[in-house]
């Protein structure tokens, strides 16, 4: 009986051996970055190598691509959501259920599958390639514009109907910025973004669309032009210095 016993506990503890070396279970307690130790339970950040299983009940920022190796099964729980403006990559054996929300640039499904039960919103582009499989019974949109945000969560600005072109693009601190937007009124205002959310700038804009930015950090925002509580349009602005 003591053997049995012995060699029960021996057969558990290689099979919990092997289990924690190819791979474990993970769960979200809270919002924020992915790469954050305190959104995850334990503190144990998925290691994105093995078999993980890895289960998202808040919501989460990702600010770099998200590669998902084979044999790694992703849920999205209705409560919760991965947001980023970067790829999102499932690998062979790589499976995601997203009961959910997901916003990112580009899926490249390369022969992953994909269970979409909720809503996914990309920017740019989806791509299914190697056996790749995508199971849609929820809601998919390509084109449209958002920001991400791991204290707020996600907005969403719209789709291509709302879209306002800038020029010159990019631009740069110190000139002036022109939209296709004429005839503006004394109270319309110009919000600019980070990618992540954070409002950056405000300034004023005059009736022939025409704005100004200083001291901006080169890169890719958002902008937004209202007027009092009504968003008039948005889009992507680069500055290069």
């Amino acid at each position: 009986m003591k053997r049995t016993i012995c060699l029960l506990f021996t057969a558990f503890l290689l099979l919990f051996g092997l289990t924690k070396s190819f791979g474990g279970t993970y769960y979200t307690v809270a919002s924020g970055t992915w790469n954050s130790t305190v959104v995850w339970v334990g503190g144990q950040m998925p290691s994105m190598t093995g078999t993980d299983t890895i289960y998202i009940f808040h919501h989460l920022m990702y600010t770099s691509a998200l590669n998902f190796p084979s044999a790694t099964h992703i849920q999205i729980d209705t409560l919760g959501s991965l947001c980023g403006h970067e790829r999102f990559i499932l690998q062979t054996g790589a499976e995601l259920d997203n009961y959910g929300e997901l916003y990112g640039d580009s899926l490249f499904i390369n022969g992953g599958l994909l269970h979409n039960y909720g809503y996914i919103l990309l920017s740019n582009m989806a791509l299914i390639s190697n056996g790749g499989s995508f199971v849609n019974s929820g809601s998919m949109q390509i084109g449209g514009t958002f920001l991400c945000s791991e204290k707020t969560g996600v907005e969403e600005l719209g789709n291509a109907d709302h879209s306002l072109g800038f020029f010159p693009q990019p631009g740069r601190n110190g000139e002036e910025i022109h939209s296709n937007l004429k005839g503006l009124g004394g109270n319309c205002s110009v919000k600019i973004f980070s990618l992540t959310g954070e409002m950056v700038e405000e300034t004023g804009i005059n009736e022939e669309g025409g704005f100004y930015v200083n001291g901006i950090t080169p890169g890719i925002y958002f902008v937004m032009i209202g007027e009092n509580e009504e968003t008039l349009g948005y889009g992507k602005l680069i500055i290069t210095e």
